[in-house]
């Protein structure tokens, strides 16, 4: 049985100010219906039926409609039906996309690999899992191969990192270092300068200041 304690309070949703449409509202509409939705669209698919999102109540409020049926389109509802002819042109607009979108959309569904391949990776040498998304991951992977296949280093070149306090950036400069080279990390602030030199960099570059000429 449901008790005081059971419930909330919760402040009304402002609506759009009737002389300036355009003026940020202190709330809005966003209804925690996210997880009820995207069921109901997979147990559409399931049986191959198409998922259709219902009306918008507020009909003065377009904004608020577009949003929400942003929201749907995005769980995978195919369009909606409505209560009010203005949202029939925002149902369409959303859930019809531009052509070229949907191109470029099938292009990336095409190239998101199957999973075949694909291996359990079992920690090595007391290594953290969390070290294969980093240095032993896409973060190392970029700056070894681009600067060791795609740069070519050679011992004793001088070697300038844009973006050198980053995840890529600092690795490419200790890479670097172990291979012999001169090493100048270009960072905004002290600190991330600062950073680069006890990581080992040979000089730094604080874009912030300014006179990147006269730095370099």
């Amino acid at each position: 049985m449901f008790r005081e304690t059971d419930f909330g309070i919760m402040t009304a949703i402002t609506t759009p100010d009737p002389d300036d449409p355009d003026a940020p509202r202190p709330s809005y509409q966003q209804d925690p219906w996210h997880y009820s939705i995207a069921r109901m669209v997979d147990a559409c698919t399931s049986v191959g039926a198409l998922p259709f999102y219902g009306p918008y109540g507020d009909i003065k409020d377009v904004e608020g409609c577009e949003t929400q049926f942003r929201a749907a389109f995005l769980l995978g509802c195919v369009g909606a039906w409505s209560l009010h002819p203005v949202q029939i042109d925002i149902a369409k607009k959303v859930f019809s996309p531009d052509p070229d979108e949907v191109a470029f959309a099938r292009k990336v569904i095409e190239a998101i690999p199957d999973g075949a391949g694909v291996h359990k990776i079992t920690p090595a040498f007391g290594l953290s899992p969390a070290t294969y998304l980093g240095v032993l991951g896409m973060t190392g992977m970029t700056a070894y191969f681009g600067l060791l296949d795609v740069g070519r280093l050679q011992p004793g070149e001088t070697v300038l990192v844009s973006g050198a306090a980053g995840a890529v950036g600092t690795t490419v400069g200790q890479i670097a270092k172990i291979k012999g080279a001169r090493v100048i990390g270009v960072a905004g602030g002290f600190e991330k300068c600062s950073k680069l030199i006890d990581l080992g960099f040979d000089a730094v570059v604080d874009y912030k200041r300014g006179d990147l000429g006269q730095q370099l």
